[in-house]
């Protein structure tokens, strides 16, 4: 009886980690599906890039494959510059972008094979920085969460045709005001409640 009342208790652990696997090989057929008349402009190279930029400026050295450094508006001090541990936008954006996105198989290869190199050499400087990207994310030491965006959407990039504000945006502009400096709108807080109701869950006390 014990047997199978444990066995009970890993049904929902093997649901949820056959839930993910199913999910991520989804989302990838989706993605090969969909990209295979037109190509990838591999989106993940801008994370790749964010790290090393992040490496570099804490060593004072460029770790970046030869073809990010070819680039004419590229140098290790503007790197510094215009470095923000929260996004890459402000490297990759702009009049004069200081790292050139690629679509070429070859470079997306060295850059990976760079990541990966700087990566292995510079562990607690890598945990470091997505440490900081994370805990940003969470809105751990963030003041401001939502307001920010909202005010982003409504007035820096406003939509393409105007329409009145129905009851129904009114009440949730009016709910977002008032609760986003709230826990409601940190992610660090959600996560702290799925740890409690993972451990009840094992305790099988939900």
């Amino acid at each position: 009886m014990k047997r199978r009342t444990d066995g009970f208790k890993l049904l929902p652990v093997i649901c949820g980690v056959g839930y993910f696997l199913l999910l991520t090989v989804a989302v990838n057929l989706t993605t090969a599906v969909l990209t295979r008349d037109t190509g990838t402009s591999y989106p993940y190279q801008q994370i790749l890039l964010l790290d090393l930029a992040a490496l570099s400026k804490i060593n004072g050295e460029s770790l970046f494959p030869n073809y990010i450094v070819r680039n004419e508006n590229f140098s290790l001090e503007k790197v510094r510059e215009r470095y923000n541990s929260h996004t890459v936008n402000t490297l990759i954006y702009g009049a004069k972008p200081v790292f050139k996105l690629t679509t070429k198989p070859d470079e997306i290869s060295e850059l990976r094979e760079r990541w990966m190199h700087a990566i292995l050499n510079n562990k607690i400087a890598y945990l470091k920085s997505r440490s900081e990207l994370f805990m940003h994310l969470v809105s751990f030491n963030e003041y401001y969460v939502a307001i920010p965006y909202l005010l982003e959407a409504d007035f820096h990039n406003p939509p393409a045709f105007k329409s009145k504000r129905g009851t129904l945006n009114r009440f949730l502009t009016a709910y977002f005001s008032y609760f986003y400096r709230s826990l409601f709108f940190r992610g660090f807080f959600w996560i702290l409640v799925s740890l409690g109701l993972v451990y009840l869950s094992a305790r099988g006390k939900l």
